[in-house]
């Protein structure tokens, strides 16, 4: 695939995808990607583990994203994602050097305002512990 001039080619994938051929991926000049870890307090991605893994091995910078629920418990959604963060990295929520910060994934509004992505923010830059178990307060929210 052709690339325009300076673009840093990267990927979203989630459940919908099913299984990535990450060799594929970075073949193609892909050299970043996020896959979906979680959505809203209770809901995994099935293939985030695969993902996960899959672009660690095929030396593509990797990402995690929760697809975040504003009517939902902020804290309790931060906890369903460092449960799947730590499922699919060794039993650790401590991202490895390279690894791309937290996002979180706002594409919904359940009929409020998102103030509840503070709760987020802060609940992960916090860990649930007193620290930063992302190992640093590197959280994006789009």
């Amino acid at each position: 695939m052709a690339w325009p001039t300076g673009a840093v080619p990267g990927i979203d994938v989630s459940h919908y995808q099913a299984a990535v051929d990450w060799p594929t991926v970075q073949s193609a000049g892909v050299t970043f990607g996020f896959a979906k870890s979680s959505e809203g307090e209770s809901s995994s991605d099935l293939y985030f583990v695969d993902n996960w893994s899959g672009m660690k091995a095929a030396g593509i910078l990797r990402g995690a994203y929760h697809f975040f629920h504003p009517a939902r418990d902020p804290q309790a959604q931060v906890n369903r994602f460092l449960q799947q963060l730590a499922k699919a990295n060794g039993d650790s929520v401590v991202l490895a050097a390279g690894d791309l910060p937290a996002a979180l994934d706002i594409e919904v509004t359940d009929g409020i305002a998102v103030p509840g992505r503070d709760g987020w923010r802060y609940g992960l830059a916090d860990g649930g512990g007193g620290r930063d178990r992302t190992s640093s307060n590197r959280v994006h929210i789009h």
